[in-house]
């Protein structure tokens, strides 16, 4: 079993994780989820404001994104973003409403790691999210993920 706030993965080289998603107590949620991690947890209501922020700061470690966003949808924005030179990379974790099997099949297409159905449950989300922050390989600012027995 992983334990979520300790190990030698929680250092202080902390990692940037996004979390795009409209609706603003969604965004939230998941924002206080990921910083019950202690990362640098950033929020954005839409995908072209996420996408900025990456092309002025880099590629961050991970992006949670909600599927069903304002204007460029959850789809468009992996997508642009597994297009993005700088973050093609970056592993991203989808959630959604609407969990029909053509909108996770849409997702995975578009570049997503792992799927996930909203409401989110905390540990479902905090399993993913530490497993995505170090499952490809050496990331800036990551160390390996140990598990405590």
């Amino acid at each position: 079993m992983y334990d979520a706030t300790s190990g030698p993965w929680m250092e202080p080289a902390m990692r940037r994780v996004l979390v795009v998603d409209g609706d603003p107590q969604s965004r939230e949620h998941l924002l206080r989820f990921l910083r019950s991690l202690r990362v640098l947890a950033t929020g954005f209501a839409t995908a072209e404001s996420a996408l900025a922020w990456i092309e002025n700061n880099g590629a961050p470690s991970l992006i949670c994104v909600d599927m069903r966003l304002p204007v460029m949808s959850g789809f468009r924005f992996c997508a642009a973003v597994r297009k993005n030179s700088r973050a093609c990379n970056v592993p991203l974790l989808a959630v959604s409403s609407r969990t029909e099997m053509q909108d996770e099949a849409q997702a995975l297409e578009a570049g997503v790691d792992v799927f996930l159905e909203k409401p989110v449950a905390h540990g479902a989300f905090l399993v993913a999210a530490r497993e995505l922050l170090t499952a490809r390989g050496p990331i800036p600012g990551v160390e390996a993920l140990t598990a405590t027995r």
